[in-house]
């Protein structure tokens, strides 16, 4: 039985909630003042778990903020168009495995807060597109998700279930664990594969798994005009 009172489990969903909002800063604070570090940056908040052109994915994305990416700097018209692609066809990104992550350790520690947890997921949504027009409406979904995960995980160690319900809980578990391995493989690959570039090519922050001649058949410099 999870014997920690509801009042300690919003003490610890706002010690959670702090060290997110100082990540957020430090990475939005740096990649805003501090030039020599935004392909560093770059390099990670780009990152694509999963491709999809569906008209779904689409409409799924078509809510993400412009600074999506924190792109405000590029001039580059190639880069516009890759950042506006990735924008538009990346389902699962790096940022969207982040709230996964945070909500799943907010379900897991605070299995009795989800209304809170949600509501202040949106309130968080709607400080990010009034400040720096970086929201995704998706996000909410995935804290959603995450949450669900840490709360199924938090049941299966501190609780008795039937087996299964044990099963299909580790089953879940395991397609999670499997999704998260392939995006880290993700990261170290990218990582990889720029460590001997050149700092001054222009194609460091472009994925590696995107096919320009795609970019540039699914993006048009008119979208770009009016994107951005």
């Amino acid at each position: 039985m999870y014997n920690v009172s509801i009042k300690n489990q919003a003490y610890i969903l706002l010690f959670l909630y702090f060290l997110c909002g100082v990540g957020f800063m430090i990475a939005y604070l740096i990649k805003i003042h501090n030039k020599k570090y935004n392909i560093a940056v770059d390099k990670y908040n780009q990152l694509c778990m999963l491709y999809n052109k569906s008209d779904i994915v689409k409409q799924l994305t078509k809510h993400r903020g412009i600074q999506y990416y924190f792109n405000g700097h590029l001039n580059d018209i190639d880069d516009k168009k890759t950042i506006l692609y990735k924008r538009k066809y990346c389902l699962v990104t790096f940022w969207s495995m982040s709230h996964i992550i945070l909500y799943a350790l907010i379900g897991f520690f605070c299995p009795s807060l989800f209304l809170p947890s949600f509501v202040s997921g949106v309130i968080w949504e709607g400080i990010e597109k009034k400040f720096c027009n970086c929201h995704d409406l998706v996000d909410i979904l995935y804290n959603s998700m995450g949450f669900g995960i840490g709360y199924i995980l938090n049941k299966l160690f501190f609780n008795k279930f039937n087996a299964s319900v044990k099963i299909t809980s580790i089953v879940v578990i395991l397609i999670v664990l499997l999704l998260i391995l392939d995006f880290i493989n993700k990261i170290e690959d990218f990582s990889n594969s720029n460590t001997n570039k050149n700092k001054n090519n222009k194609d460091t922050i472009i994925f590696q798994d995107i096919d320009k001649n795609e970019v540039n058949s699914s993006i048009t410099d008119d979208m770009i005009k009016n994107d951005f």
